[in-house]
């Protein structure tokens, strides 16, 4: 049997710094404050299937919304470094979100050509999770679907105890997988 041991030396220091995330805004055209809520990550944009491909979607949907001539809602695209910038986002617009948002979609790995997937909200009946599944129901009956307590991403932040924001995981192949 051979056992291998990795050992890695992690040189840190807190103090202040700085997280970087990209955020686009597109108000409603008819005055509506309540939000659709688009997230997607910018730490590895060199993984194709990953990173790059939900980006590429986000950016495309922004354009595409914002050349809507009527929007009933407003949108808020967020680019995030995974895990930890989903949480800082929170920190920082936690009230504005609760109050405004009423459907959350966490992109990922949407590159491939696999089933389309949905990771279902905490609850699993957001306004999200019914859109979402009503889409693939109809578009792409070979969905897969994962209930929230399976693994995750950015999806199980926004969802977190006393955050609890009506967000979906959409992807192709699920990470891991």
């Amino acid at each position: 049997m051979i056992r291998i041991c990795i050992i890695s030396l992690i040189d840190s220091t807190l103090e202040d710094g700085f997280l970087t995330y990209g955020e686009c805004i597109i108000p409603s055209t008819v005055g509506c404050d309540k939000e659709i809520f688009i997230s997607s990550y910018i730490c590895h944009p060199s993984m194709a299937n990953n990173e790059l491909s939900s980006m590429c979607i986000a950016i495309y949907l922004a354009d595409y919304i914002s050349r809507m001539s009527t929007r009933k809602y407003s949108y808020r695209f967020v680019f995030v470094p995974e895990n930890i910038g989903a949480m800082i986002y929170i920190d920082r617009h936690l009230q504005a979100l609760k109050k405004n948002m009423i459907a959350g979609f966490n992109l990922s790995c949407l590159g491939d050509d696999r089933a389309y997937s949905i990771v279902r909200s905490r609850y699993g009946s957001t306004l999200a999770d019914k859109a979402l599944l009503n889409i693939l129901n109809f578009t792409e009956p070979s969905f897969r679907e994962y209930p929230f307590t399976g693994s995750g991403s950015d999806e199980r932040r926004y969802n977190a105890p006393f955050v609890d924001l009506p967000v979906v995981g959409f992807s192709r192949s699920l990470y891991g997988e």
